[in-house]
């Protein structure tokens, strides 16, 4: 009985011994990880107002940069803008995927940059992952600090994560950059007109040379009304006065819509009709009781123009408006969807009338 009990506790003895060493051996791999849930990744994917931006972010390499220990600066879209535009998290996935890469990637900054550190009133040239243009600045308006790119207000307090920090923006940044305004125009059917004017007018070369600049143009129609209607008529134009025309409409400077609302000194209130994006994603055309300011601005051939910004809100959306007043004391009003259009060497905008040079 002694034997048999003596052979029982080897056997046991043996037993926890080959556990104990196949137990001890260690895999390849962690089997459990631990997860930082304050990645950006996770925060993004928790955030309700950006699903159709975090659905988009998944089918492209930037959802694994998003989980990395990589610092990242990401512009998010919100959900009401990209759904006025037609999108949802459904919908967005469904597009090629050379589209949603370049949609995404252009949301990205190729280096971190804490916006905080930036200058006030400064114009800060970052580039994204695809390569395009952002011009950022920082402003400070009523003791709060904004943030403005390519125009583009961000909305509420940025999102901070363990490997980064999201900005919300009340837009989407353009999908194609273009080297020059130049380019800008050219590209764009609705401003034939104006090209050859400028070509006509012999400063082609000085349009593909001019740096940090923004071009007010008009389009085909505005230069119809004044006897501009087709290529032929441009070219029966006198070059000297088609060179006036074109100079007038270009500004030394860059210039965005939205920076307007840190830049002016508001001094009268009004009603001012623009198109608004509701929080059901619909657009409508209304009638907004706001604040307006007046900015006079020197043009590129000495003379001046006036800025009339207004800005205001429906049913708690921010919207605003920009109307051009010439020499002459006529307004045109900048188009609400041909605006802030970024080129490496500044912006366009276009107007629906010729401004009177």
């Amino acid at each position: 009985m002694k034997y048999i009990k003596l052979r029982l506790i080897s056997w046991i003895i043996r037993a926890i011994v080959m556990v104990s060493s196949i137990c001890g051996c260690k895999p390849d791999t962690d089997i459990f990880q631990q997860v930082d849930y304050q990645k950006l990744g996770y925060i993004l994917n928790d955030n309700a107002n950006l699903s159709t931006f975090n659905a988009a972010v998944g089918v492209t390499d930037v959802k694994s940069l998003l989980n990395s220990t990589d610092s990242t600066v990401l512009f998010a879209p919100s959900d009401l803008y990209l759904v006025s535009r037609g999108f949802n998290a459904s919908t967005i996935v469904k597009q090629p995927s050379n589209i949603i890469n370049a949609f995404v990637n252009n949301h990205v900054l190729d280096d971190y940059v804490d916006l905080a550190s930036l200058p006030y009133f400064v114009k800060q040239k970052l580039y994204s992952r695809s390569g395009h243009t952002n011009y950022i600045s920082r402003w400070i308006k009523d003791d709060l600090t904004y943030y403005t790119v390519n125009g583009l207000r961000i909305e509420e307090q940025p999102i901070r994560g363990a490997n980064g920090v999201i900005y919300v923006l009340n837009g989407m940044l353009q999908q194609f950059e273009y080297a020059t305004v130049f380019e800008a125009i050219k590209s764009d059917f609705t401003m034939t007109l104006f090209t050859h004017v400028i070509e006509r007018a012999g400063l082609a070369s000085l349009f593909n040379e001019l740096k940090n600049c923004t071009v007010f143009v008009p389009t085909n129609q505005a230069l119809a009304a004044i006897g501009l209607s087709s290529l032929e008529k441009v070219d029966q134009a006198d070059v000297a006065t088609l060179r006036k025309l074109v100079l007038y409409h270009v500004y030394p400077d860059i210039l965005f819509v939205g920076d307007l609302s840190f830049t002016t000194n508001f001094s009268g209130s009004g009603l001012f009709t623009t198109t608004v994006t509701l929080f059901n994603g619909n657009q409508t055309v209304t009638t907004v009781d706001g604040k307006y300011g007046l900015r006079e601005v020197k043009m590129y051939d000495g003379n001046n123009i006036q800025l009339k910004f207004y800005e205001g809100y429906y049913t708690g959306i921010y919207t605003n408006q920009l109307n051009l007043i010439d020499r002459q004391g006529r307004q045109t009003l900048v188009d609400y969807d041909r605006k802030d259009i970024v080129a490496k060497s500044g912006a366009i905008h276009q107007i629906h009338s010729v401004l009177n040079y």
